[in-house]
């Protein structure tokens, strides 16, 4: 197989890191060529300590992503979508006519965990990855899994479905993969012996064309802005 191993400072940050740009004059071209993967979410057990990274997919079943070139943008129905960039610091949640910012896990800031009703943080170095000794498929794409622990978390661990016949993933919910160059075809928390818990998994697989400002930020929008940052002290 060929895997391998001013608004305010943040918008300004968003900006030099090739983020997200308002929408502005009509683009050269009229439509882009994306890729789209369907998912849908799996709950075997609703008992678990990291719910953010699934909580909106628990909510709406079937989704899509769509991304190209490090930009990608989930749409869960015609008025709520997520819009980001892989190289990003900074996506928003669009609702309607408003959109959120947030900070994501794009190799800057660690992972958020709760255990006993208290939160705590890892960051990648916390994690270690294992390639599992075998191949799978899903939705008629060739996957290879591979799990990543961390010695912080005795009884879950991340389970994720790479490719390589996809470009690589635009949206990595989690720090630790950051640095892997892989399409995704699944995510999953599972417990220490490997079950899965709860994640997505691909049901379709497609390429599509887009208009041109599918990715952009419509300037209509009224932006809440970040307020205050977390430590990001590694």
């Amino acid at each position: 197989m060929k895997i391998g191993g001013q608004r305010k400072l943040f918008s300004v940050l968003m900006l030099i890191s090739g983020c997200l740009f308002i929408k502005g004059p009509a683009m050269a071209q009229d439509s882009l060529e994306v890729w789209k993967v369907d998912f849908k979410y799996i709950e075997k057990d609703s008992v678990s300590g990291s719910d953010f990274a699934y909580a909106v997919f628990a909510d709406y079943g079937l989704v899509s992503l769509y991304y190209r070139d490090g930009a990608f943008k989930w749409v869960y129905t015609d008025s709520l979508y997520e819009l980001g960039n892989a190289k990003g610091k900074i996506h928003y949640m669009v609702n309607g006519t408003r959109a959120e910012e947030l900070l994501w896990p794009s190799g800057v800031m660690p992972d958020n965990w709760m255990m006993q009703d208290s939160f705590f943080y890892l960051w990648p170095k916390d994690y270690k990855g294992q390639w599992l000794n075998k191949s799978g498929e899903v939705a008629g794409l060739t996957i290879y899994p591979k799990i990543f622990s961390s010695s912080h978390l005795v009884d879950e661990q991340v389970l994720v479905y790479f490719t390589d016949d996809l470009p690589e993933a635009a949206w990595k919910p989690y720090s630790f993969l950051h640095h892997e160059g892989h399409g995704i075809l699944g995510i999953f928390l599972t417990d220490g012996q490997g079950e899965i818990r709860k994640g997505i998994e691909a049901t379709g697989v497609s390429k599509v064309k887009v208009g041109a400002d599918f990715f952009l930020l419509p300037e209509s929008l009224h932006i809440v802005e970040i307020i205050k940052p977390p430590k990001l002290n590694e």
